[in-house]
């Protein structure tokens, strides 16, 4: 039984479902457990950036835990989009008991021309130096969305020397990578080739992955999970964080 650790609800300013459908929607496709990783952004200005809405965050938590007891694992959480930008707001945030922190990345060098003939091999060079400084200003439990530049482009456009770079700060801050299923179109045909970015990651002796679906809206639930984990290396480990401990729930 699988955890989808990547879930935007109602408190993301783009959620489309509430908390209780999510976990209505888990339990109907046999999930152990969901964690509600809603947006933080210290670019610009998210529900959860606000301590009121913290608050009423951490009440439909603590709601949930209790009506889905023994049912399903609901797990307070969220997705901090370049904190380096804002110390400040990372350490407000930091005070709160949330049980799994994850970081990402959601622009690059917006300067980089997309159409130029390097453009999306320059933009995800950048987007993965800003990674790195992501990665190393707070212990964070998991990066997100590495390959968020296929949403621009079918493909995942890296260098293998910059991907080593970030892979070895992670694995030196005990950190998992995130599969994140939500950078795929629904239609994708996947491939081993999409997943050379986890197996650099196994080259360089990482061993955790979790995975997020990235879902806004209860119908991405989970989506392609079972499809993907068949086509990514043999021997690493799937789970969930709780107050920085891992949780190994599926060893490939």
């Amino acid at each position: 039984m699988l955890y989808d650790c990547h879930v935007h609800s109602e408190f993301s300013k783009d959620g489309q479902s509430t908390m209780e459908d999510f976990c209505k929607r888990a339990l109907a496709l046999g999930m152990a457990g969901i964690s509600f990783t809603d947006h933080i952004d210290s670019g610009k200005c998210e529900l959860m950036n606000e301590p009121s809405n913290i608050e009423r965050y951490f009440d439909n938590i603590e709601f949930l835990k209790k009506k889905y007891k023994g049912l399903l694992h609901v797990i307070s959480a969220y997705e901090f989009s370049e904190p380096y930008k804002n110390l400040k707001l990372l350490s407000q945030i930091e005070s709160y008991p949330f049980e799994y922190r994850m970081v990402s990345i959601h622009r690059g060098n917006i300067n980089i021309p997309l159409d130029s003939d390097d453009g999306y091999h320059d933009f995800t060079k950048s987007y993965l130096h800003e990674a790195v400084r992501a990665v190393e200003c707070l212990n964070f439990d998991t990066l997100g969305h590495i390959d968020l530049i296929r949403r621009l482009s079918s493909d995942f456009p890296f260098c293998e020397s910059d991907l080593e770079k970030l892979y070895i700060t992670m694995i030196a801050k005990d950190m998992a990578l995130e599969i994140n299923t939500h950078s795929f179109s629904k239609n994708h045909k996947f491939s081993f080739d999409d997943f050379s970015y986890v197996r650099i990651w196994k080259e360089c002796n990482g061993k955790r992955l979790v995975l997020g679906s990235d879902a806004h809206k209860v119908v991405r639930l989970m989506e392609n999970f079972e499809r993907i984990i068949t086509l990514l290396p043999d021997g690493l480990q799937v789970g969930h964080w709780i107050n920085r401990e891992f949780y190994v729930d599926y060893i490939i």
